[in-house]
């Protein structure tokens, strides 16, 4: 049975797995959020992290990751910026227009990864089933702090 654009998303939404990473991209615009998700609260149409990096156009870089202390810093990033937020619970709004992916090509983990490092992160992430067209389902199996 196929799906609509609208129904897959919210299947998507409605079947999220605790520790799963996702990609939320934009049909407008080419911005990305890559989200290592928590839950999903339909009635406030929020998507719960332990972090989310957002990703504006290939230019700005702002990572939300779970901290007990509500801070933020600025760094150096892959030669641009990089806003890292410490939230206490880091949640995105997912859009009608946005379309999300339980799959992740190589370079957005790895700029999600490297983002982490940057802000002291160094969690333990398992790399799991290939969806066939080059990108891959991707688990939290630990977070750690350098």
């Amino acid at each position: 049975m196929l799906l609509t654009p609208k129904e897959r998303r919210e299947y998507m939404l409605n079947h999220i797995e605790d520790g799963r990473f996702y990609a939320i991209s934009s049909l407008r615009d080419s911005d990305t959020t890559i989200v290592c998700a928590k839950r999903y609260d339909a009635e406030e149409q929020r998507l719960y992290c332990y972090a989310y990096l957002y990703i504006c156009r290939g230019c700005i870089y702002n990572l939300h990751v779970g901290s007990s202390i509500k801070t933020f810093k600025n760094c150096h990033f892959l030669g641009k910026k990089l806003r890292i937020d410490f939230d206490n619970d880091p949640r995105v709004v997912v859009f009608e227009e946005e379309n999300i992916s339980s799959y992740l090509v190589d370079r957005e983990y790895n700029t999600f990864v490297q983002s982490l490092q940057a802000a002291g992160f160094d969690w333990k992430i398992e790399k799991d089933e290939d969806n066939g067209l080059g990108s891959y389902k991707y688990l939290l199996k630990e977070t750690r702090t350098k």
